[in-house]
């Protein structure tokens, strides 16, 4: 399971958990996944339900947080 330690160590400082940077949906025993970010979440979801309905060992990451690469200054 992927843990962001930034999100851990602020729930130690508040008391309030706000997630990592990705969620992650049915990942046992798997060996392809999807990526989803936003709305397109529950689609993937229903995706990776289809799949695996069909044998197809697929889990389903939600990225929750995007930080674009900084661009290089003047």
């Amino acid at each position: 399971m992927f843990i962001n330690l930034s999100a851990r160590e602020y729930e130690k400082l508040t008391g309030h958990w706000h997630g990592g940077l990705f969620d992650v949906y049915r990942t046992e025993k798997t060996e392809f996944f999807l990526l989803s970010m936003g709305s397109m979440a529950s689609e993937m979801e229903l995706a990776v339900d289809i799949l695996r309905d069909k044998g197809i060992p697929a889990a389903g990451l939600r990225l929750r947080v995007f930080r674009p690469f900084p661009a290089e200054g003047p």
